[in-house]
């Protein structure tokens, strides 16, 4: 329980990733907001979110 903070921020990228795997086969379930879906766009949001998890992830282990 000491590091529930980085297992967050862990699973927070894991749950990204499955959303990114949903929005590149059905990318209007995961852009509903958008007037344009496209998988492109499914990408640079749900992989820039799992990216920045993961990188602040590393960071803040290399602290704790």
């Amino acid at each position: 329980m000491e590091n529930l903070g980085l297992t967050i921020l862990l699973w927070l990228g894991y749950f990204s990733l499955g959303l990114m795997l949903i929005g590149l086969f059905r990318p209007w379930y995961m852009l509903w907001w958008e007037h344009t879906q496209t998988r492109m766009r499914v990408i640079n949001l749900y992989g820039g979110v799992a990216l920045a998890m993961f990188f602040m992830r590393f960071i803040l282990s290399l602290f704790f």
